[in-house]
């Protein structure tokens, strides 16, 4: 058991080593000046794509905001009819009841 981790921790450290002369080796190979030529171009076509789609979300942003004034004032044309349709089953029911008495003194005045 103790071989094997000896064994494991040599071949990690293997990688780890060639990892860091591979990152080493990609720096030296990023400050050459064809390299910074390219790597400028890259982060301007970066750029130019972050700065649509930041117009992109703000015009959203502008839409949503706009159709939230249209939401509150749905919102308070629902809370008006449901006003009036609470008074209107109101009065419906005064109308039925007066109704009622009105029948019951006909068929009183009836009997």
């Amino acid at each position: 058991a103790v071989h094997r981790c000896g064994v494991a921790l040599t071949d990690f450290g293997s990688e780890v080593r060639a990892a860091a002369l591979r990152e080493a080796e990609q720096t030296r190979e990023e400050m050459r000046p064809n390299t910074i030529e390219a790597t400028c171009s890259r982060l301007q076509n970066t750029n130019k794509v972050l700065l649509r789609a930041v117009h992109h979300l703000a015009e959203r942003c502008r839409r949503l905001e706009g159709s939230s004034g249209e939401v509150q004032s749905l919102r308070q044309a629902l809370e008006q009819s449901q006003e009036v349709q609470r008074r209107l089953q109101h009065s419906n029911q005064v109308l039925q009841e007066h109704l009622k008495v009105h029948l019951n003194a006909c068929h009183l005045a009836g009997d």
